[in-house]
Parts: structure tokens; C-alpha cells; sequence
């Protein structure tokens, strides 16, 4: 048997040698046992049967001299195990429930037998995972369908101990045992799902095609990288043997949800008038089924969301222009997915999933405020994302199996100004705070991530004093990051009490906007003339091993090696408009030599940053009492940050101009 885990080990190194393969994250369970007689003998040659809705087809078991059966790479599902032996009662022990990472242990004793007979043993499945160091809370369907929290990831991630929300809707992040919010990890069936500039979630999911949602909050395992928070694990619906499928539809209206106090009395407490919501729409379907029994599954999901909020613009007159309420702020979301999963043959499965986002508001949520006009804030103009992967399960024997994925994930935002507001100035009156005229400037972000990755894992009873689970894996991660942006008409009018033409010079204090009273945004006039880009690439593998012991001690004990590299490509800026160059030419290039309203250009920047760091893991899990249903847990591990793809941003010149000038500029 050693000689046997040693070539499966060569196999595996020479795979990781000649193949460049994200995370490992794990998308199955385990269940594991011994079979033994009444005095407590293994027994071998009992054949153990697996069946489960969430299987294609059964699995089947025989075991050896130790008595040991074990099945590998398992959906989450609920699973029925049946032993049998001549000469022996048949054994069946049902509703075993085994979740996403984690090992689920069901020992089987067989009495003997003048007869045939089986007989099922009614138990609680085990609940608490004794083999693994880490900290973790899984919700399954049936918990998600009841627990009364919003239909989003979002709302399921703040529901777990130690999570936070920052408070801040649109990016959807959390502190999770205090850590930042950069240092969580989102997986979507593998895929990693991290904005790679900001590592925010780059997509979102819809509640209705999650199955299982697995999030560890501690004791990450060596095949977790580049996670000192919380590592939020979602598995997806795969459809089954039969159709199914279901319909939901919410909403509500502004009847159900208004704000009570009049706005003469929130006036006289001091408190604004609050944001609420008009109105929600909710409408999803999603089939799933055969299209082959036990060969071929698939599952899909549409959905569709509106909510239509009202806004807390102040209506005031402004430099001699009145603005009166604003329109109310309308959010649309539409949302795809379908999956695949194949059963090529009892050894091989695929699984391959793609993912649909696009999201539109006429007026961009984090551009809004009491003092900002609906002219100057921007849309959001379709932001578009799309998550895929691929994903092959390979089991070469009944204990031994080799994951191998790619996925990708791609999001575009764009946040054009109003149409009505091109070439219009932005406004700004530092005495009131009221913002007009147009927002800062046409925005686009591109994010994008292609990721590969191959593990495998082994496990090995009885030997070298325990039983083992033996992971290696390598991985692959090409990242880019963008930021483009550029205006018509760069000019910014800093204003003061409606006055265009302050300065401290002229007795009035200083304000946010600078001594200047005219500024111009350092940008191309056309999109795509000042877009700089980031690129990083990572590689980086991991061993580990859990050793049970006495099936009662657990040693998990891993290493990471991960080294990664960021480079920016070159990069042009445009010009800037007519009248910011000329000032430019005026004011800049006597002093500084250099006109940052012209044409610029930057070469090509390697090896901005290499980095290669160690990441050790260890812990230990204790079963106290021997039956599975209590451990003591603790473990050690140094944790290493992820390097974000960041794109250095635009910046504004603010110059303290002539009247003569200003007089000139405002009459064009």
C-alpha cells in the first residue's frame, strides 16, 4: 500500500511540474467509516452502497482488512448508505447530511444473521466536523429558504457570528473577525470572484441558485491563500434526476414602506428627511432537470429586480437657477445562470457554469446627495459581469482524486455623465455645498481575472501511526485592472455664496475647493485618450496533510508558496480642452517646464512589485467525548495579504486665476 501512495504522489508531482494550474477551493464533502461485527472486528468484503438525489448513479464500496470504506468528492445533498455481507444482517443508515468541506463520519456494526434481512438504523446525522481546525458556518438550502434575511449574499455573509457590515451598500463588504474588508475571499463554484483592484465581490448571485453557502471565519487551511478574514464558499444548484422547478414574485409599495413623520416635524427633531424605498420588485424563476438520467443535469435561473428609492436632494436656488425635488432614484438588475454537470463515466464528471449581471440606475447612487442636482449625477450605465468556469473530477480510485478548473470573471462599469450635461462645467459653491452643472467626469472601469488551478488529494489509512488526507495543489492567476476617464469640458467653477469670482486675496476664508476659483480636470476629451492600466500575474502551490489519530486527535498541518508579479503596460494621455492647454501653456510650462493639459506619456513599468511569501498552517482538532459531537479546537497560521491590481487615479490642477481671465473663460 505505500508503494501504491508513493506513484500516486509521483503521478500528482508530475502533473504539478508540467501543468500551470486558482485557489483550490473546495465544492465537496467526504463520508467515511468502519465496518465492524458486534465485538468490534472490521470486517472486509462488505460491499457499501452511496445513493443520493444529489448523485448521478450509485457509488460503491468494498472494503479491505481494516473494515474502512470511504467516499470521496460528494456533492452537498443528503445520502443513504447500505452494507451488505453474506451471512450478516444488511445494514442501511439514512438522511446523512454531508455538507461542503467537511468529512462526515458514519461507523456500521453488522450483527449476524441466519437469514437475510436489512435493517435500518435511524440516528441524527453528525453535525460537527471533528477533523477540521477551522472555524466555519454553512447554511444549506433549507435554512436559507427559512431564515428570515433578504434574498442576497450580501445579507447572508452579515448573518454569520463575527460579521459586520461596513455599511456601505453598494460595495457589499464586511469585517469579519476583524479583519479588513479586503481580506475576504468570495468563491462562486470555484471561481474566485474578488474585484482584483479593490477586492470587493465583483458580481453578484443570485439567492436563488444557491445550494450551500460555506464561510470560514478562522483556522484557514493551507489551501485557502491570500485570506485573513473570512472565506465565504458558494456551491450552486445542479439539477437532478427530476424536473423541478419554482416561481417567485415580491414586491411591495410605497403604502407598505412610507416614511410617517411629516417633513415639518423630522425638520423640527434635526434630522433629515430619511432615504426610503418607493417601491421593490422581485421576480426569478428557475428549471432544473435530466437531460440525460444520471449522465447529463442541468440547472437555470433568470431574475429580475427593481427598486425605485426617493431622493434626498434639498430643493434650492442656485447662482440665480432654480432646482427644484428630484426624480426618484430607480435601481434594475437582471440576472442569468445556467449550469451543466456531466457524469462521463464513474471516475469522471464535469461540471461547467456561466453567470449573467447587469445593472442600470439613471442616477448613480454614490454620485447623490441633499446638495448635489440631478444634472450632476452621473448614470449607471449597464455595469455588465460575467463568471464562468470548468471543472473536471477525476477519481482514480476510491481514494485518491484530482481536481482540475479554470474560471473567469469580468466586470465592466460604466458611469457616463447625463446626456444634458456634457459640456457643461461642474459647479461647486463652497459656502453652500450645492453641486451643479455636470459630475466630475465620464468614468469606465474594467476588472478582469482569468484563474486555473489542479489539486489533489489522497487519503491514506493506516499509515505511519494514522489515518491521512494528503492535499497538493497548484495554481495560476492572470489579473487587469483599468480606469478610463475624460470630459468634454474639464472646467470646474469654484464658487462662493453665488459669488464666481472669490479669493482669500479678497478677504474670504479658505474652503475645500482651494484658493483658485477655476480648476480643470487633468483628462483626455475622449474616451479611451487617458485610460491607465494594471496587470499582475501569481503562481503559487500548497501541500497539506490531516492525520487522524486514535480517531479522536486530528493534526492538520500545510504550507503555501506563493509568488506574485505586477507590472503597468504604457499608457498616452490626450489633451485636455482648448482653454485648460492654453492656461496650461500660460501658467505650468514657464514654471514647471511641463503642461499636464497636453499630450503625455509613460513607457512600460516592470517589475513594479515580486513577492514571494511562505504561509505556514497548523492546527488541531480534539473529539472530547469520543462520539462526534464535541471538539476542541486551535490553531496557528500566518496569513499573507493579497497584492491588489491598483491603478494609480486621475488628478485635478486647481490654478488661483486673474478676473480678467475668468471674464474671458466665462464668455467662452
Amino acid at each position: 500500500m505505500e508503494k501504491r501512495f508513493i506513484r500516486i504522489l509521483l503521478i500528482f508531482l508530475c502533473v504539478a511540474t508540467l501543468i500551470s494550474f486558482s485557489s483550490a477551493q473546495q465544492l465537496t464533502g467526504s463520508l467515511k467509516g468502519a465496518v465492524t461485527d458486534s465485538e468490534g472486528h472490521p470486517l472486509a468484503g462488505v460491499a457499501v452502497t452511496l445513493s443520493s438525489p444529489s448523485l448521478m448513479g450509485n457509488q460503491f464500496y468494498v472494503t479491505a482488512e481494516t473494515g474502512l470504506y470511504r467516499f470521496a468528492a460528494l456533492p452537498p445533498g443528503t445520502y443513504k448508505v447500505v452494507a451488505a455481507l453474506p451471512g450478516f444482517k444488511t445494514i442501511a443508515r439514512d438522511n446523512i447530511i454531508v455538507r461542503v468541506g467537511m468529512t462526515v463520519s458514519i461507523d456500521i456494526v453488522m450483527e449476524v444473521a441466519a437469514v437475510e434481512e436489512e435493517v435500518t438504523v435511524t440516528a441524527t446525522s453528525p453535525t460537527v466536523d471533528i477533523e477540521s481546525s477551522k472555524i466555519a458556518v454553512t447554511m444549506d438550502n433549507d435554512v436559507l429558504k427559512n431564515v428570515p434575511i433578504a434574498r442576497d449574499l450580501y445579507d447572508i455573509v452579515n448573518a454569520i457570528p463575527g460579521a459586520v457590515s461596513e455599511g456601505v451598500s453598494y460595495r457589499r463588504t464586511s469585517v469579519i473577525h476583524g479583519a479588513t474588508v479586503r481580506g475576504n475571499t468570495y468563491a462562486f463554484d470555484g471561481v474566485n470572484m474578488n474585484d482584483p483592484v479593490v477586492m470587493y465581490p465583483s458580481t453578484n448571485i443570485n439567492f436563488d441558485v444557491i445550494l450551500e453557502v460555506e464561510m470560514v471565519t478562522g483556522g484557514h487551511p493551507a489551501e485557502i491563500g491570500y485570506t485573513d478574514g473570512g472565506y465565504v464558499n458558494v456551491v450552486t444548484k445542479s439539477g437532478g434526476n427530476a424536473f423541478s422547478g419554482a416561481a417567485n414574485a415580491y414586491f411591495s409599495s410605497k403604502d407598505t414602506i412610507e416614511v410617517l413623520f411629516p417633513d415639518t416635524q423630522l425638520k423640527a427633531m434635526g434630522v433629515k428627511v430619511p432615504e426610503y424605498a418607493v417601491s421593490d420588485l422581485d421576480i426569478s424563476g428557475s428549471l432544473g432537470g435530466p437531460v440525460i438520467r444520471d449522465k447529463l443535469w442541468f440547472f437555470g435561473n433568470a431574475r429580475y429586480l427593481f427598486n425605485s428609492y426617493t431622493s434626498p436632494f434639498r430643493p434650492a436656488t442656485i447662482a440665480g437657477k432654480d432646482f427644484g425635488p428630484a426624480p426618484d432614484l430607480d435601481h434594475t438588475e437582471m440576472m442569468g445562470f445556467v449550469k451543466l454537470t456531466a457524469q462521463v463515466s464513474s471516475k469522471l464528471k464535469l461540471m461547467g457554469m456561466f453567470n449573467y449581471t447587469d445593472i442600470h440606475e439613471p442616477y448613480f447612487r454614490l454620485d447623490k446627495g441633499w446638495n448635489v442636482a440631478p444634472e450632476a449625477i452621473r448614470k449607471w450605465d449597464h455595469e455588465k459581469g460575467y463568471t464562468g468556469n470548468a471543472i473536471v473530477t477525476w477519481l482514480l480510485d476510491p481514494n485518491t482524486f484530482l481536481d482540475v478548473r479554470t474560471g473567469y470573471v469580468s466586470r465592466y462599469f460604466p458611469l457616463p455623465l447625463q446626456p444634458e450635461s456634457v459640456d457643461n462645467p461642474q459647479n461647486l459653491d463652497g459656502s453652500t455645498a450645492y453641486a451643479w452643472g455636470s459630475a466630475r467626469f465620464n468614468e469606465t472601469y474594467l476588472r478582469k481575472r482569468f484563474q486555473a488551478s489542479a489539486y489533489l488529494t489522497r487519503f491514506q489509512d493506516n499509515f505511519l501511526g494514522g489515518s491521512h488526507e494528503f492535499k497538493a495543489g497548484v495554481e495560476f492567476e492572470d489579473a487587469y485592472g483599468d480606469w478610463n476617464w475624460w470630459r468634454a469640458n474639464s472646467m470646474i467653477w469654484n464658487y462662493w455664496n453665488n459669488d464666481p469670482y472669490w479669493s482669500r486675496a479678497r478677504g474670504l476664508s479658505r474652503t475645500t475647493y482651494g484658493d483658485g476659483n477655476l480648476a480643470f480636470y487633468i483628462c483626455a476629451t475622449e474616451k479611451d485618450k487617458s485610460l491607465i492600466a494594471d496587470k499582475a500575474q501569481r503562481i503559487g502551490g500548497f501541500l497539506q496533510n490531516s492525520v487522524t489519530i486514535q480517531n479522536r486527535l486530528t493534526i492538520n498541518a500545510g504550507l503555501r508558496v506563493d509568488y506574485s508579479y505586477g507590472y503597468k503596460p504604457a499608457a498616452t494621455k490626450g489633451r485636455s480642452d482648448q482653454l485648460a492647454y492654453d492656461i496650461g501653456n500660460y501658467y505650468l510650462v514657464p514654471a514647471y517646464g511641463v503642461n499636464p493639459y497636453g499630450e503625455l506619456e509613460t513607457p512600460e513599468w516592470k517589475d513594479i512589485i515580486t513577492w514571494t511569501t511562505l504561509s505556514p498552517r497548523f492546527g488541531v482538532s480534539y473529539d472530547v467525548f469520543g462520539n462526534g459531537k464535541t471538539a476542541l479546537k486551535a490553531s496557528f497560521a500566518r496569513y499573507t495579504e493579497y497584492l491588489g491590481v491598483a491603478g494609480e487615479r486621475g488628478f485635478k490642477g486647481s490654478l488661483p486665476v486673474a478676473e480678467d481671465i475668468v471674464a474671458n473663460a466665462e464668455s467662452g
